[in-house]
Protein backbone atom coordinates (compact mmCIF):
# COMPACT_ATOMS: atom_id res chain seq x y z
CA UNK A 1 0.00 0.00 0.00
CA UNK A 2 1.32 3.26 -0.64
CA UNK A 3 2.33 5.04 2.29
CA UNK A 4 -0.13 8.39 3.33
CA UNK A 5 0.88 12.00 2.16
CA UNK A 6 0.39 13.30 5.63
CA UNK A 7 -0.73 12.31 9.28
CA UNK A 8 -4.34 12.39 8.15
CA UNK A 9 -3.99 9.37 5.59
CA UNK A 10 -4.50 11.38 2.55
CA UNK A 11 -3.45 9.94 -0.73
CA UNK A 12 -1.92 11.19 -4.06
CA UNK A 13 -4.67 11.73 -5.65
CA UNK A 14 -3.37 13.91 -8.80
CA UNK A 15 -4.76 17.33 -10.67
CA UNK A 16 -2.17 18.48 -12.96
CA UNK A 17 0.60 16.66 -11.80
CA UNK A 18 2.45 19.98 -10.61
CA UNK A 19 0.24 20.94 -7.86
CA UNK A 20 -0.15 17.78 -5.23
CA UNK A 21 -2.78 16.13 -4.91
CA UNK A 22 -6.58 16.92 -4.57
CA UNK A 23 -7.36 16.47 -0.93
CA UNK A 24 -11.08 17.69 -0.62
CA UNK A 25 -12.03 14.80 -2.70
CA UNK A 26 -10.86 12.59 0.22
CA UNK A 27 -12.35 14.16 3.14
CA UNK A 28 -13.98 17.53 5.17
CA UNK A 29 -11.30 19.03 6.89
CA UNK A 30 -12.53 22.44 9.36
CA UNK A 31 -12.63 25.09 7.02
CA UNK A 32 -14.54 23.10 4.75
CA UNK A 33 -17.25 22.58 7.33
CA UNK A 34 -16.90 26.26 8.40
CA UNK A 35 -17.53 27.01 4.90
CA UNK A 36 -20.46 24.46 4.15
CA UNK A 37 -22.11 25.89 7.45
CA UNK A 38 -22.27 29.51 6.86
CA UNK A 39 -23.98 28.10 2.90
CA UNK A 40 -26.60 26.64 5.01
CA UNK A 41 -26.62 29.80 7.24
CA UNK A 42 -28.14 31.70 4.85
CA UNK A 43 -31.02 29.92 3.48
CA UNK A 44 -30.78 29.85 -0.09
CA UNK A 45 -29.73 32.62 -2.97
CA UNK A 46 -26.08 31.97 -2.39
CA UNK A 47 -23.19 32.72 -4.86
CA UNK A 48 -20.26 30.71 -4.35
CA UNK A 49 -16.77 30.21 -5.85
CA UNK A 50 -14.35 27.78 -5.74
CA UNK A 51 -10.38 28.95 -6.65
CA UNK A 52 -8.49 26.55 -7.91
CA UNK A 53 -10.54 23.94 -7.01
CA UNK A 54 -9.01 20.86 -8.11
CA UNK A 55 -11.78 17.64 -8.77
CA UNK A 56 -13.96 20.41 -7.98
CA UNK A 57 -14.89 18.22 -4.64
CA UNK A 58 -16.35 21.30 -2.06
CA UNK A 59 -18.00 23.28 -4.65
CA UNK A 60 -19.82 20.20 -5.86
CA UNK A 61 -21.26 19.83 -2.10
CA UNK A 62 -21.82 23.91 -2.15
CA UNK A 63 -24.19 23.03 -5.47
CA UNK A 64 -25.52 20.13 -3.66
CA UNK A 65 -26.88 22.61 -0.92
CA UNK A 66 -28.20 24.94 -3.50
CA UNK A 67 -25.77 27.45 -3.82
CA UNK A 68 -24.83 28.90 -7.57
CA UNK A 69 -21.34 27.75 -7.71
CA UNK A 70 -18.83 28.62 -10.21
CA UNK A 71 -15.58 26.44 -10.26
CA UNK A 72 -11.74 27.95 -11.23
CA UNK A 73 -9.40 25.30 -12.53
CA UNK A 74 -6.36 25.69 -14.83
CA UNK A 75 -6.48 21.50 -15.57
CA UNK A 76 -9.54 20.69 -17.78
CA UNK A 77 -12.07 18.87 -15.45
CA UNK A 78 -15.45 19.78 -17.28
CA UNK A 79 -16.57 15.85 -18.02
CA UNK A 80 -16.52 15.90 -14.09
CA UNK A 81 -18.67 18.82 -13.67
CA UNK A 82 -20.87 17.79 -16.91
CA UNK A 83 -21.33 14.18 -15.03
CA UNK A 84 -22.44 16.10 -12.03
CA UNK A 85 -24.71 18.34 -13.78
CA UNK A 86 -26.58 15.52 -15.47
CA UNK A 87 -26.95 14.14 -11.76
CA UNK A 88 -28.17 17.71 -10.75
CA UNK A 89 -29.82 19.29 -13.50
CA UNK A 90 -32.00 22.06 -11.53
CA UNK A 91 -28.47 23.42 -10.07
CA UNK A 92 -26.12 23.58 -12.86
CA UNK A 93 -22.52 23.81 -11.70
CA UNK A 94 -20.67 26.95 -13.89
CA UNK A 95 -16.76 26.25 -14.52
CA UNK A 96 -13.99 28.17 -15.79
CA UNK A 97 -11.23 26.75 -17.03
CA UNK A 98 -8.34 29.58 -16.82
CA UNK A 99 -5.67 30.19 -14.52
CA UNK A 100 -7.06 32.40 -10.97
CA UNK A 101 -5.28 35.25 -12.08
CA UNK A 102 -7.32 35.71 -15.52
CA UNK A 103 -10.31 36.47 -13.38
CA UNK A 104 -12.26 39.73 -13.73
CA UNK A 105 -15.67 40.87 -11.87
CA UNK A 106 -17.28 40.48 -15.84
CA UNK A 107 -16.49 36.57 -15.01
CA UNK A 108 -19.49 36.47 -12.69
CA UNK A 109 -23.24 36.82 -13.35
CA UNK A 110 -24.40 37.32 -9.81
CA UNK A 111 -22.42 38.55 -6.77
CA UNK A 112 -20.71 36.01 -4.20
CA UNK A 113 -21.69 35.28 -0.41
CA UNK A 114 -18.83 32.78 -0.64
CA UNK A 115 -15.13 32.48 -1.76
CA UNK A 116 -13.18 29.35 -1.26
CA UNK A 117 -9.90 28.62 -1.97
CA UNK A 118 -8.30 25.51 -0.17
CA UNK A 119 -4.11 24.80 -0.77
CA UNK A 120 -4.36 26.83 -4.10
CA UNK A 121 -3.41 30.72 -3.06
CA UNK A 122 0.06 29.52 -2.52
CA UNK A 123 0.53 29.15 -6.50
CA UNK A 124 0.04 32.72 -6.71
CA UNK A 125 2.71 35.69 -5.61
CA UNK A 126 1.75 37.93 -2.77
CA UNK A 127 0.73 40.73 -4.65
CA UNK A 128 -1.29 38.53 -7.36
CA UNK A 129 -2.96 36.59 -4.31
CA UNK A 130 -3.78 40.37 -3.45
CA UNK A 131 -5.11 41.32 -6.26
CA UNK A 132 -6.91 38.05 -7.01
CA UNK A 133 -8.79 38.54 -3.80
CA UNK A 134 -9.69 41.84 -3.93
CA UNK A 135 -11.17 41.65 -7.72
CA UNK A 136 -13.80 38.92 -5.70
CA UNK A 137 -13.93 41.09 -2.79
CA UNK A 138 -15.47 43.95 -5.12
CA UNK A 139 -18.39 40.84 -6.67
CA UNK A 140 -19.00 40.11 -3.01
CA UNK A 141 -22.42 40.76 -0.89
CA UNK A 142 -22.99 42.60 2.21
CA UNK A 143 -21.93 39.61 4.74
CA UNK A 144 -19.63 37.72 2.21
CA UNK A 145 -17.35 35.18 3.83
CA UNK A 146 -13.70 34.10 2.84
CA UNK A 147 -12.67 30.76 3.26
CA UNK A 148 -8.81 30.54 2.29
CA UNK A 149 -6.09 28.50 3.22
CA UNK A 150 -2.65 28.36 2.20
CA UNK A 151 0.50 25.79 3.04
CA UNK A 152 2.27 26.94 5.88
CA UNK A 153 6.03 27.78 6.15
CA UNK A 154 6.62 26.14 9.71
CA UNK A 155 4.90 22.85 7.99
CA UNK A 156 6.71 19.76 6.18
CA UNK A 157 6.49 21.77 3.07
CA UNK A 158 8.55 24.01 4.83
CA UNK A 159 11.38 21.68 4.95
CA UNK A 160 14.78 23.08 3.20
CA UNK A 161 12.42 25.58 1.53
CA UNK A 162 14.73 28.29 0.32
CA UNK A 163 12.07 31.05 0.73
CA UNK A 164 11.70 30.56 4.17
CA UNK A 165 13.73 33.93 5.16
CA UNK A 166 12.21 36.06 2.69
CA UNK A 167 9.58 38.43 3.08
CA UNK A 168 6.07 37.21 2.08
CA UNK A 169 5.65 39.69 -1.15
CA UNK A 170 9.03 38.37 -2.20
CA UNK A 171 8.68 34.91 -1.51
CA UNK A 172 8.29 32.25 -4.41
CA UNK A 173 10.35 29.61 -4.59
CA UNK A 174 10.39 25.66 -5.33
CA UNK A 175 9.74 23.49 -2.28
CA UNK A 176 13.22 21.00 -1.71
CA UNK A 177 13.63 18.20 -3.93
CA UNK A 178 12.57 15.20 -1.68
CA UNK A 179 9.17 17.33 -0.23
CA UNK A 180 8.05 18.01 -4.40
CA UNK A 181 8.42 14.64 -4.66
CA UNK A 182 6.68 13.36 -1.59
CA UNK A 183 3.74 15.86 -2.32
CA UNK A 184 3.84 16.22 -6.02
CA UNK A 185 4.59 19.71 -6.13
CA UNK A 186 6.89 20.93 -8.59
CA UNK A 187 6.22 24.80 -9.20
CA UNK A 188 7.17 27.46 -7.46
CA UNK A 189 5.30 27.96 -4.25
CA UNK A 190 4.56 31.05 -1.44
CA UNK A 191 4.73 29.59 1.86
CA UNK A 192 2.53 31.39 4.53
CA UNK A 193 2.52 31.77 8.63
CA UNK A 194 -0.40 32.84 10.29
CA UNK A 195 0.67 36.33 10.30
CA UNK A 196 0.96 36.26 6.30
CA UNK A 197 -1.96 35.02 5.60
CA UNK A 198 -4.00 37.49 7.62
CA UNK A 199 -1.56 40.56 5.99
CA UNK A 200 -2.99 39.15 2.86
CA UNK A 201 -6.63 39.27 4.08
CA UNK A 202 -5.80 42.80 5.51
CA UNK A 203 -3.93 44.20 2.07
CA UNK A 204 -6.98 43.26 -0.01
CA UNK A 205 -9.33 45.09 2.07
CA UNK A 206 -10.93 42.47 3.94
CA UNK A 207 -11.53 42.39 7.27
CA UNK A 208 -9.68 39.14 8.99
CA UNK A 209 -12.17 37.14 11.65
CA UNK A 210 -9.72 34.20 12.10
CA UNK A 211 -6.20 32.68 10.89
CA UNK A 212 -5.99 29.13 12.65
CA UNK A 213 -3.32 26.33 12.03
CA UNK A 214 -3.78 23.05 11.14
CA UNK A 215 -1.94 19.90 13.06
CA UNK A 216 -0.38 19.70 9.67
CA UNK A 217 1.23 23.12 9.76
CA UNK A 218 -1.32 25.06 7.01
CA UNK A 219 -2.65 28.28 7.65
CA UNK A 220 -6.60 28.25 7.35
CA UNK A 221 -8.21 32.07 7.45
CA UNK A 222 -11.72 33.06 7.41
CA UNK A 223 -11.93 36.80 5.82
CA UNK A 224 -15.34 39.08 5.24
CA UNK A 225 -16.11 41.95 3.95
CA UNK A 226 -15.57 45.67 6.28
CA UNK A 227 -19.12 46.16 6.41
CA UNK A 228 -20.00 46.03 9.63
CA UNK A 229 -20.93 42.02 10.01
CA UNK A 230 -18.07 40.84 12.02
CA UNK A 231 -19.83 37.47 13.51
CA UNK A 232 -16.90 34.91 12.99
CA UNK A 233 -17.20 31.31 11.79
CA UNK A 234 -14.99 29.54 14.11
CA UNK A 235 -12.91 26.27 13.25
CA UNK A 236 -10.89 23.42 15.10
CA UNK A 237 -7.69 22.57 14.35
CA UNK A 238 -7.95 20.08 11.27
Amino acid sequence: MTPPLNLYGDQMVPTSGRHGGDIASQRIDALDRACLEFCLSLGGDVGAVDIGCGLGAQGFRLAALGAAVTLCEPVDISARVAQFNELFPANPVRYLCCDARQLSAGNFEAPLHIVYSQRAIHYLRFDEARALLATLRDVCRPGARFFISASGVDSELGEGYAGASVDVEERMTPLALDMAAKHGVHDEICLYSKDDLARLGEAAGLEVFSVTVSDFGNKKAIFGLKDGSKVPYHQSSS
